[in-house]
């Protein structure tokens, strides 16, 4: 399958490679992770990367659980920033609070997708949510005990400007 790029300069065109690159203003993309799994023996870190493409400003954040956690009692916080165990963009907030289980399909993200204790991301003051050029956004959940079931993607979504 080739790689398909639409923009404004050239209209829709076909090279060597896979994927679609929608380059054209207005126009809003999203991209995810793979499903990443979060079991673990004892307070973890998982953390996945998404490339931020050129010229677009992210408009949306998130995390949703593929499988359900379960755990032992604890938290489960996520935050995204542009450096590796950052929150340039996002501060660490609750996915899963003080509990030992959240289910499949629950999650956290800026547009509203609340966790199991209700909280929604927020993005940091002055958070630099447009760029240039390409950057990889860091998305990390933070547990505070062990995880013995779970799995879940993450995604941005952004807009070219």
């Amino acid at each position: 399958m080739p790689k398909v790029t639409i923009s404004n300069n050239k209209g829709l065109v076909q090279s060597a490679g896979s994927g679609i690159d929608i380059q054209s203003v207005g126009v809003t993309g999203q991209a995810w992770t793979a499903s990443t799994s979060l079991i673990a023996v004892g307070a973890n870190d998982v953390e996945m990367t998404i490339t931020q493409p050129a010229g677009t400003v992210l408009v949306d954040v998130g995390f949703v659980l593929t499988t359900a956690i379960a755990a032992t009692s604890g938290n489960s916080n996520f935050k995204v920033g542009t450096a590796d165990d950052g929150a340039e963009l996002v501060a660490a907030t609750a996915l899963m609070s003080s509990n030992t289980a959240a289910a499949i399909g629950s999650g956290i993200s800026l547009s509203g997708l609340n966790s199991e204790g209700g909280a929604t991301l927020a993005v940091v003051a002055e958070a630099a949510m447009y760029t240039a050029t390409a950057r990889t956004i860091y998305l990390r959940l933070e547990n505070s005990t062990a995880v013995t079931a779970g799995a879940g993607k993450a995604w941005i979504s952004f807009m070219h400007v």
